[in-house]
């Protein structure tokens, strides 16, 4: 389907690369080959959702279904969905370019309620209707899932059906039915019959809420569904494996790195989380078994950092076995570790000296609240000193920086609690000054928002007047603080977000007249339109306060029917507890609580089945670094045609180097704490010219031949990058950058010479070379300053009615871009000279003087 763009279009939108597809490991199936397709869909864009651990997780496990194939779409940017409606394509997916709306099942994977608008818009832009009571046809099944829909009654008009759970074993068991279904040509209400049978599939049409009053009072069942939905759950969690050959996204995603699962769950009992209560039991995977999963997506991806994803990682039992057998590795390659949810006092020193040894990345601490009685009533088992003597840690082992993250709103909290915050985050700067003069403390704030199926479900959002204030409070005084810097999430965010996470079914028609107003996007502050939110809801005459409010224990909910394994009576007790100010250890630590997803008598000790067993991983052959100190750098020219112009410079960098990784070439780096690969390029090629001469220096710390630099690194390039020159340079040389004289080009001008006529075009060329001043406003750095264009022209000469060669000197470093050239050449707009095929075809470099010297 992207062969329905022009090039020219594809360059007005933000980040092309986003829709180009042609990743390394994507996998990729002949339709014709299988008997179910599957469209796995992220309602937001490429480089969020291919972040998301679970949905590149779903996709592997799909496609190793025989009969399945499984390709992925992502939400566009709103500069590409207009441009869709304007020329009436479809979304597609990346894998075979195929409609969404000709897929068996879309799956759409909803990772926050930010996303409601969202799905509506990828729906639409499938051309499928968002409404499943007007969809007739028993296929595509629009089949939703993710924590997301947690409390699935707003979006549950919208789905067919909906997962609630793991998917790792619910998925193959859909797939199944749906393909019966297909094969003997089942109606819609069967299918969706069938499906309620399984375990953890909640089908909407057969439960339907009842409203007196104004309020909720029940859920009424249809005839022979079940009473209540049972979260799926994967007991056994080593059955969900890490992809051998994870998906190499070509652009640059939020979490750029090879994430990795260790345990699922928690048990330490934050009273305001909902991933700690929803995911229960905790579940640890075998580290044994992990390390090897591990150390074969390192081997076919190249990533160049490794994180271990958890609820709280410190508290993993293998974590200590895993990293100490990951290393050497780690170390000798230049991987980094990222443990992205360390808790207070659990940060151990053996860990920091372990990761210290790589690059630093950021530790994050969360302490939630400023005071310690406030974090009682949240029930986060840290103390001030926790935190201090986590700081004092990190600091003492090199760091220079560390994120703090608080909430504000928190049931109970007062202004005090919210000044204590600023005391605590002083506190952690004097720590931190007494090993780095300028540490640099990160404050993270967002208001709290109340979720259901946790011992918060029932509290009152904060009013926004009071967060504002709240906000403005740490915002005045830490302003003063040196070396701190406070960053807040909007508070109409999180006000949206609280409305859909507590909402029932009426909420329905408000999200379904946000998206019609132009709402989608949501989670991006740019995009939000409050405003338009109010007018839905107006519009359905429905008050924000009534879903925002405190609530009864003793009223029903709108997700009641939805069981998550955790018991009710257990959440109105923790409910209870927190207004006294009472902890609840760890079940894991202290014996059972009694809250039901265990099925064990209270005061039982914890199932030892779900937790790793610790044992000394024997580590496989790493590859050692073998330096000596020697330099030898490579110079290598390669093309970047057809849908690879669309990648940016900094992603072709990037690509590259997990290409030379994957390819064990012994790579050199940067001192330093943040080492780098020693890549240097001459001038980035603009996404609008197409090159067929990118060129490029590589250092390495060992010789290795030219033929195999090519042969090996172009196996995992993507389509349209290939080496096709290698060649041995000095370490001594001069850098490309600074000996490039000049770049020659080739444009393909016969729009212009139908247009206008071969006469016309060659006048304006003469006409141009005849001139002695051209002035251009050239931007460099931020700074605009006027240069003369025309010094930067060495030839412009047409080869043959078609095709015009432009050589541009490059002056002092500095170089005019053909494009605008061309724009003055022909006085032409933008908008045109993008219609013409731009392509780069050589470098011409500078005679080195150190060469003439020896000669």
């Amino acid at each position: 389907m992207l062969s329905e763009f022009t090039r020219a279009e594809l360059l007005t939108v933000q980040r092309p690369s986003r829709y180009i597809g042609g990743e390394c490991n994507a996998v990729i199936k002949d339709p014709s080959s299988v008997k179910l397709r599957f469209a796995l869909c992220f309602p937001d864009v490429y480089e969020v959702g291919m972040s998301h651990y679970g949905f590149l997780l779903l996709y592997h496990l799909i496609n190793e279904q025989p009969n399945v194939a499984c390709e992925r779409a992502f939400l566009p940017w709103s500069d590409m969905a207009q441009l869709l409606r304007r020329k009436g394509v479809r979304l597609w997916t990346l894998e075979t370019e195929s409609p969404v709306c000709e897929f068996d099942i879309v799956g759409v994977s909803v990772s926050t309620e930010l996303a409601f608008t969202s799905v509506l818009e990828l729906l639409d832009l499938s051309g499928i209707e968002v409404w499943s009571s007007r969809r007739e046809n028993a296929l595509p099944l629009v089949l939703g899932g993710g924590c997301g829909l947690a409390n699935p009654e707003p979006m549950a008009p919208f789905f067919d059906a909906i997962l609630i759970g793991d998917g790792e074993e619910a998925l193959p068991e859909i797939c199944g039915v749906v393909l019966q279904a297909k094969e003997q040509h089942w109606s819609k209400k069967r299918l969706l019959k069938e499906l309620a049978q399984i375990k953890g599939v909640y089908v909407p049409q057969f439960y339907n809420p009842r409203y007196e009053n104004g309020e909720f009072v029940r859920v009424e069942v249809a005839e022979g569904a079940a009473p209540f939905i049972e979260r799926r759950v994967l007991l056994d969690i080593n059955k969900s494996r890490l992809p051998k050959k994870p998906i190499m996204p070509i652009v640059e995603t939020v979490h750029d790195r090879l994430t990795v699962e260790v345990s699922r769950g928690c048990t330490v009992g934050c009273r305001f989380c909902q991933a700690g209560f929803f995911y229960r039991p905790p579940r640890e995977k075998d580290p044994e078994s992990l390390y090897y999963q591990i150390y074969a997506a390192l081997d076919n991806t190249g990533y160049e950092e490794v994180s271990l994803l958890s609820l709280s990682s410190c508290d993993y039992s293998g974590l200590e076995d895993i990293i100490s057998a990951l290393l050497d590795r780690l170390d000798a390659e230049k991987i980094d570790l990222a443990l992205p949810s360390m808790r207070a006092g659990r940060v151990q020193s053996w860990l920091l000296s372990a990761i210290s040894r790589m690059r630093r990345t950021g530790i994050t601490v969360a302490p939630e609240a400023g005071t310690e009685h406030l974090r009682a009533v949240i029930n986060k088992p840290i103390t001030d000193e926790d935190v201090l003597a986590t700081t004092d840690a990190v600091f003492s082992h090199g760091w220079h920086s560390i994120k703090l993250y608080f909430m504000v709103g928190l049931p109970s909290e007062t202004d005090e609690d919210v000044e204590a915050i600023t005391h605590l985050v002083g506190r952690v700067r004097d720590v931190a000054r007494q090993y780095h003069p300028t540490p640099q403390i990160n404050v993270a704030v967002s208001p709290f928002v109340p979720k259901p199926h946790t011992p918060f479900q029932w509290a009152a959002f904060c009013d926004e007047e009071t967060l504002r204030r709240r906000i403005g409070i740490l915002r005045r005084r830490l302003r003063r603080v040196r070396g701190v810097r406070l960053r807040w999430q909007d508070v109409g965010m999180s006000r949206l977000e609280a409305l859909l996470a507590r909402g029932d079914r009426r909420l329905a028609d408000v999200v379904y007249n946000a998206w019609r107003l132009g709402a989608k996007l949501d989670s991006w502050t740019d995009q939000l339109k409050m405003d338009v939110w109010e007018e839905a809801m107006a519009q359905a005459k429905l008050a924000w306060l009534h879903f925002l409010k405190e609530r009864s224990t003793q009223a029903p909910l709108p997700w009641d029917h939805i069981r998550t394994g955790v018991e009710k009576e257990y959440l109105v007790k923790e409910w209870e507890k927190a207004w006294r100010g009472e902890r609840t250890e760890d079940c894991r630590q202290t014996g059972c609580k009694g809250c039901g997803v265990c099925g064990l008598p209270e005061g039982a000790k914890f199932p030892a089945a779900l937790l790793a067993k610790s044992k000394k991983i024997r580590p496989l052959r790493t590859r050692p670094p073998r330096y000596s100190g020697v330099v030898f750098r490579y110079r290598i020219v390669c093309t970047k045609t057809g849908r690879a112009m669309f990648i940016g410079h900094l992603e072709m960098k990037k690509v590259l180097e997990r290409a030379f990784r994957r390819a064990q070439l012994p790579l050199r780096f940067s001192e330093g704490h943040n080492p780098e690969a020693r890549f240097s390029f001459g001038h980035p090629v603009p996404l609008e010219v197409e090159s067929t001469a990118e060129i490029f220096d590589v250092e390495l710390t060992q010789p290795v031949d030219t033929n195999k630099i090519m042969e090996e690194v172009n196996r995992y390039l993507p389509e349209g990058m290939v080496i096709y020159r290698v060649r041995m340079v000095s370490p001594k040389s001069a850098s490309i950058a600074s000996s490039l004289s000049a770049i020659q080009y080739r444009i393909d001008i016969s729009p212009l010479i139908e247009e206008f006529g071969e006469d016309w075009v060659r006048g304006k060329v003469q006409e141009f070379m005849s001139r002695e001043e051209v002035m251009f406003e050239k931007e460099r750095k931020g700074k605009v300053r006027r240069v003369n264009m025309r010094e930067f022209v060495v030839a412009a000469q047409l080869l043959d009615e078609k095709t015009l060669e432009l050589t541009l000197r490059v002056i002092n470093e500095l170089q005019i871009r053909a494009k605008f050239v061309l724009m003055k050449m022909f006085g032409l707009d933008e908008e045109s000279v993008l219609r013409l095929h731009i392509r780069k075809v050589r470098n011409i470099l500078k005679e080195q003087s150190h060469t003439r010297r020896r000669r």
